[in-house]
């Protein structure tokens, strides 16, 4: 296993932002904005939440669900969201810049790392897929995604 590294420039929104909770190395751009919109339709971001729990924390973690706030990249940065913030137009060359620097340590140890880091209760994502089951099935859910699909905001 590899350390992925992403680059945002542009929107990470609802489930761009989840990726993001998957890399091990992100970098965004000025330009970016971040956040889970999820809430706004009667539903949580399942994996994202267990995600950033252990990415920002669970206060940072609630104001970002449960608000629907969009973070610019400065906030993203202050908060752990990101580790970096750069120049659009330097962004992808600084994610190259990292990669290089991982890749010239031992393999063994980066993958030992990455294997250590990405650990996380299966438990807890059992429970968020509970959760948002139970949210799917509700009708009001039901009419905020309906009015979402048909653009009715």
């Amino acid at each position: 296993r590899v350390p992925v590294i992403a680059a945002v420039n542009g929107v990470a929104h609802g489930g761009g932002l989840e990726i993001l909770g998957g890399v091990d190395y992100r970098i965004a751009s000025t330009t970016a904005s971040l956040g889970f919109r999820e809430a706004v339709h009667g539903l949580i971001p399942t994996y994202g939440v267990v995600k950033f729990q252990h990415i920002i924390g669970h206060a940072r973690t609630m104001r970002l669900v449960g608000t629907a706030e969009i973070i610019d990249a400065k906030t993203a940065l202050d908060w752990g969201v990101v580790q970096e913030v750069v120049a659009p137009q330097d962004l992808l060359t600084r994610a190259v810049e990292v990669a290089e620097a991982l890749a010239a340590n031992p393999a063994t140890a980066i993958h030992t790392l990455k294997n250590v880091l990405t650990r996380h209760s299966a438990e807890d994502l059992a429970l968020a897929v509970e959760a948002t089951a139970l949210l799917f099935a509700m009708p009001d859910t039901l009419q905020r995604i309906e009015a979402f699909l048909n653009r009715n905001r």
